[in-house]
């Protein structure tokens, strides 16, 4: 239940704390990101339906204030708001989050929901920061964008008792599964970007960039357990209407969304973009699952991930890699494009410990994802 301050109070209260107020009043505030399309749209259309105020954090201008039109036309009492994000430029990431502060909002709600898969033959893409596009985006972007507003997400859930962050994964996660003939490996740290000769396909980097996914909510939700951030992740299921093959082939597409798509509809193997959606407020909203963190939900129920993903070790491994590349320390790594020398080798244990600062503030203070030691 939401308490509403008396008059006086709001006249005295300094300015950033008064927006952040005002907003406490209307609704919880949720970033969905990629939401012009697909899933990101159909949560958005749902949380808005709800009451939230909801930011569209999406790449392309035209399309994401589109989507914010349809959904005010539908919803003439929606809230919804366009803001510029380009996941696969970490600079655009630092100038989102700045934005977002700009409004004086606080953050309830977290959904990287995001991502690409390269279906097509070629060569590897990349980032704007050099990083192989699928990892670059699915992974470390949400990795920067989740770290950046954490300061956030923690002062709402002082505030509220409970904020939420949502990681859209994929049961592909698991290299045991096969997709259409496709076999993935277990992933190799050592070539993170699969930037070695002849290891690069499309599959393999979505296997990868999903099971990161999956191993940064672990990760994340035991480093966050005495904040009141609740961290997990979700599979939506196959969803082939979704834009996330949308580089495929114009035969591969049809074969997907009107030949094969009715044939696994019919043996219930396939979901629509509002079950896949419904999966997700799931994670997002549902009062069932208050309190649970640390996840992973399939099928509207939580599951087991893949044995690769409980590898405590490789989750570290992995959290300190995210680190290092995002550039979250003073030391960092460089994308693998940019050679290092030979004899370089990086050792380090991230320890973050949000719960230790008590001091309060006007503007939640950026999360210090951890201390380095030798």
């Amino acid at each position: 239940m939401i308490s509403y301050p008396s008059l006086p109070s709001l006249i005295w209260m300094p300015r950033t704390s008064l927006r952040a107020t005002l907003w406490r009043m209307i609704g919880r505030v949720a970033i969905v990101t990629g939401a012009n399309c697909g899933l990101g749209f159909e949560v958005t259309k749902r949380l808005c339906a709800q009451g939230h105020d909801v930011i569209l954090a999406c790449r392309n201008e035209d399309r994401g204030m589109a989507a914010v039109e349809r959904i005010c036309t539908e919803q003439e009492d929606a809230l919804a708001s366009y803001m510029h994000l380009d996941l696969a430029d970490m600079s655009s990431i630092h100038n989102f989050v700045d934005n977002f502060h700009e409004t004086g909002k606080p953050l309830d709600l977290l959904v990287n929901n995001a991502g690409v898969f390269h279906t097509t033959p070629g060569p590897r893409r990349l980032t704007k920061d050099n990083f192989e596009d699928t990892m670059g985006i699915n992974h470390l972007g949400h990795f920067l964008l989740t770290h950046l507003l954490l300061g956030d997400l923690i002062s709402s859930a002082k505030e509220n008792g409970e904020s939420t962050i949502v990681n859209v994964t994929s049961a592909l996660h698991d290299s045991k599964l096969k997709v259409r003939r496709h076999e993935t490996q277990p992933i190799d740290l050592d070539n993170f970007f699969l930037e070695k000769p002849g290891t690069y396909n499309g599959y393999q980097a979505y296997k990868n960039s999903k099971l990161a996914n999956v191993l940064f909510t672990y990760e994340l939700a035991e480093r966050l357990k005495k904040t009141g951030v609740i961290v997990n992740c979700v599979c939506p299921g196959f969803v082939p209407e979704t834009s996330l093959g949308r580089d495929a082939g114009v035969v591969s597409r049809f074969f997907l969304n009107y030949v094969l798509y009715y044939f696994l509809r019919y043996k219930n193997i396939v979901k629509t973009v509002g079950e896949g959606a419904d999966a997700i407020m799931d994670c997002a909203t549902r009062t069932e699952n208050k309190g649970e963190t640390g996840k992973f939900f399939k099928n509207r129920k939580e599951e087991k991930s893949s044995e690769e993903s409980m590898d405590e070790t490789l989750r570290k491994k992995v959290w300190d890699m995210s680190v290092l590349y995002c550039h979250l320390q003073d030391r960092a790594l460089p994308p693998p494009a940019l050679t290092l020398p030979k004899k370089t080798r990086v050792r380090i244990s991230v320890t973050p410990s949000p719960e230790d600062d008590d001091s309060e503030g006007d503007q939640p203070k950026s999360f210090n994802p951890g201390k380095l030691k030798a």
